[in-house]
């Protein structure tokens, strides 16, 4: 059923703001609180973490390509031959389709649903809201609470990692990186938040662990609630750290004078898995 009418417009248009790295000015406002339009939160004469991380790139680049040089060039002396111009493969264009990947681009379009591809499906896996544990309370928009939310799939997520289990079953990971308040609480005041709101969002971050199933003949996955292997991590997680960095100085709060032990995770972007199958 088409409910679109039921909901509220959101307000996209452009404030004026303009980010350094090309977002629209929307996203900037909900995921970051336009933190590039922000004073530099680094006063000191040390290096941003971007440009130490640019700079050895760039080594390791150049490097790598002496050493690509340097090899072609001894391969060519040994074989008594010119060094030959380096060529690239290209992946046969399908007409109308994206090479490389196989399928019709979706065209530009302003509809309210998820458009794919034609000969591909899709379907909701799991959303916001939806219990993870067995006696999880059902979702209410309109009276929802920390620790509700804590049992609950997270808010946005912009990674997704799929790991094996037992036959027929999948161990999803997926990061909770931001609230957007104002679309998440029908009565809500930016300028003054309430304190269950506020510690309702904090519990919406972090990262979802949930075990799925395959649906027999259809391909979907759906939710196993109240697997031994789910989780919810968020702003009050404990975790407990180990090797050299425990007990440092550099990890010692009045929180945790002892530096064994840190408070949440937060604001995660994206994420990955191993080579050896791990979140």
């Amino acid at each position: 059923m088409d409910n679109t009418a039921n909901r509220p417009i959101l307000t996209l248009l452009d404030d004026g703001h303009r980010c350094s790295t090309g977002r629209a000015a929307m996203t900037c406002h909900y995921k970051c609180g336009n933190a590039c339009a922000q004073d530099a939160p680094n006063v000191s004469d040390n290096p941003y973490f971007g440009d130490v991380l640019g700079a050895a790139f760039s080594r390791r680049g150049l490097l790598r390509a002496g050493t690509v040089i340097t090899a072609a060039g001894l391969a060519s002396t040994a074989l008594g031959a010119a060094p030959v111009a380096a060529t690239s493969a290209r992946t046969r264009a399908v007409p109308g389709h994206t090479p490389g990947l196989g399928f019709k681009p979706v065209p530009p379009n302003t509809l309210d649903r998820v458009t794919i591809p034609p000969g591909f499906v899709q379907d909701v896996v799991i959303k916001w809201g939806d219990p993870l544990f067995e006696g999880a309370p059902k979702f209410d928009l309109h009276n929802q609470t920390p620790s509700a939310q804590k049992q609950q799939f997270g808010y946005n997520n912009d990674f997704l990692g799929l790991m094996p289990l037992e036959r027929g079953k999948k161990l999803m990971v997926i990061n909770h990186e931001y609230t957007s308040d104002s679309i998440m609480f029908p009565d809500y005041d930016e300028e003054n938040p309430t304190e269950q709101q506020v510690k309702t969002s904090w519990a919406a971050h972090g990262l979802s662990v949930v075990a799925v199933k395959e649906v027999s003949g259809s391909g979907n996955l759906k939710p196993i609630v109240g697997h031994p292997l789910n989780r919810r991590f968020h702003t009050r997680t404990e975790f407990e750290l180990t090797g050299p960095v425990r007990g440092s100085k550099y990890v010692r709060t009045k929180e945790d004078p002892d530096g064994t032990t840190v408070l949440a995770t937060l604001n995660n972007c994206a994420g990955g898995l191993t080579l050896w199958g791990r979140g």
